[in-house]
């Protein structure tokens, strides 16, 4: 299964190691990695993705308005703005159950699952993308 650009959004660099790996041997034409909320943003800013990889917690590397709001869940509203399908792998269960609420079309994660996991899940996307198009 051959996916074609993802973007990793991850600040512990043993897990982004981890998903980049799984990537690779899953077939990944193009790969970005970025560890901040700032990184990632940039990254969004300066191409288009098919596919995302999000962390919410990016350790506080966002210092603005809504101290409290996790990173990735701003990311994760900039991202399905542009229709990049996303993959949520966090730790955060609460925010998870938010998102699932709020959008179902959006996968979550927990961090406890292997990276396989969340190849699988992109390769969900990538067979609803084909049989819609």
């Amino acid at each position: 299964m051959a996916l074609s650009s993802v973007l990793v959004v991850e600040d512990d660099p043993v897990i982004c190691v981890g998903l980049e790996v799984a990537l690779s041997d899953a077939g990944c034409q193009s790969l970005k990695s970025a560890c901040s909320y700032e990184d990632a943003l940039a990254a969004i800013n300066a191409r288009s993705f098919d596919y995302c990889i999000l962390d919410l917690d990016l350790g506080n590397s966002f210092k603005g308005p809504f101290p409290n709001e996790p990173e990735g869940r701003r990311l994760l509203a900039i991202l399905q703005s542009r229709g990049v399908s996303t993959v949520v792998y966090s730790g955060i269960l609460d925010e998870q159950r938010r998102i699932r609420d709020l959008d179902p079309s959006v996968i979550t994660i927990d961090k406890t699952e292997p990276a396989q996991t969340v190849i699988e899940a992109l390769g969900r996307f990538k067979r609803s993308n084909s049989a819609l198009a």
